[in-house]
């Protein structure tokens, strides 16, 4: 991740908080703290490893923060609804023409309609301080300190990462994510 772009979208969104966001999707989303947003990305809604019902509530369009939305331009360049498709999109945003002949959301976007914490924030020191304060009891970003926020009324915000990343919070998923970057004919990163 591109930590100076991360910041400079926190700071040209004017959040008070910027959560670094994973489009996923559905089979992996219920391992995740996932959360909702309006148009502007501002988050509005968390749910922690949510299942059945309260997973499938927690669909979003993930185009409205970009994915998808920077596919190769290419000759057969088409522009949709939402995003920028093209048949040589080597990201699988296949046009799919729609009842009213445009294109419908591209591929990716429709396969992770889910969007989850990374664990990665952007804030200012002040601020973590004043929430810390108000919640001393508090052990968990992602479950207690930044929902606080949110009710609070602090201008929460999400910012994509479309590229690799892995939770590796136990001691498989750490050992695993360390094999992978061994693997030089299948690298999962760019």
């Amino acid at each position: 991740m591109d930590y100076a772009e991360f910041v400079a979208a926190h700071r040209a969104a004017d959040a008070a908080i910027t959560v670094a966001a994973l489009p996923c999707a559905e089979k992996q989303a219920e391992a995740f703290g996932l959360m909702k947003i309006d148009g502007t990305g501002r988050i509005t809604e968390f749910a922690e490893k949510p299942k059945g019902d309260a997973l499938k509530a927690m669909k979003i369009d993930t185009t409205v923060l970009g994915l998808d939305a920077e596919s190769p331009k290419t000759d057969s360049f088409v522009a949709c609804d939402h995003v920028r498709c093209s048949s040589a999109c080597p990201m699988l945003c296949l046009p799919q023409t729609n009842l009213t002949g445009r294109l419908d959301v591209c591929v990716r976007a429709k396969e992770m309609p889910y969007l989850a914490s990374m664990g990665i924030y952007v804030m200012k020191g002040a601020l973590l301080k004043k929430l810390l304060d108000a919640n001393p009891d508090a052990n968990d970003f992602g479950s207690e300190v930044i929902p606080f926020a949110k009710s609070e009324g602090y201008k929460v915000q999400a910012h994509l990462f479309d590229g690799y990343w892995e939770d590796i919070g136990t001691i498989e998923a750490f050992y695993s994510a360390n094999l992978a970057l061994t693997d030089p004919a299948k690298p999962k990163f760019r």
